[in-house]
């Protein structure tokens, strides 16, 4: 009977802790402007914030970057499309507004365009490569179901196709973001 009643309260005490934790969850958009290698690229996003607990976030992201301006005449950048899982370590206790550490692992994947100077013989190759990246941002709660952070992090290709050289690229892009969050 001892071990039926502890059963119970164990089940008790980890449902209760389960439903204290609503509003750890969050789903929302971001504005990138990613600086570097000659190019500046603007575009959307969507991400999903999962709060493990008071200091740690997960953060799985999706991003598209149509627009660019910048580059040579010999290869300038279409498109990318940027995955990232980013772990955000806050710096303070919950409060309305905080500092976080944003570090992760990503994937991308953009086309670049070969042309000569005359244009002809042009062609286009599509890159990609897994990257990491590392930053700063702040999240600010507006109130029980919106928040919004902002962030600056900074990336570097760590392996794929990126201008052919399967390896450390050296290249870092700096991306800074803007974000509102749904919380549920």
């Amino acid at each position: 009977m001892k071990k039926l009643v502890l059963t119970l309260l164990l089940v008790a005490a980890c449902g209760a802790s389960a439903f204290a934790q609503k509003g750890m969850n969050g789903i929302g958009v971001n504005v990138p402007v990613s600086v570097g290698q000659g190019t500046t690229a603007f575009g959307i996003g969507v991400k999903y914030h999962y709060n493990i607990s008071n200091y740690f976030r997960l953060e799985p992201s999706c991003e598209f970057l149509p627009i660019h301006s910048g580059g040579d005449d010999e290869e300038y950048d279409f498109p990318q499309l940027k995955a990232f899982l980013n772990a955000n370590i806050f710096l303070a206790s919950p409060s309305p507004a905080r500092p976080y550490i944003v570090a992760g692992l990503g994937y991308v994947s953009y086309k670049t365009n070969k042309a000569h100077h005359s244009g002809i013989n042009s062609y286009s190759v599509t890159d990609d490569g897994f990257d990491w990246n590392i930053g700063f941002g702040y999240d600010f709660r507006l109130n029980h179901s919106l928040s919004m952070q902002l962030e600056a992090t900074g990336m570097n290709c760590i392996s794929g196709g990126f201008s052919d050289n399967w390896g450390h690229s050296g290249n870092w892009t700096f991306i800074g973001r803007i974000g509102l969050t749904y919380n549920f």
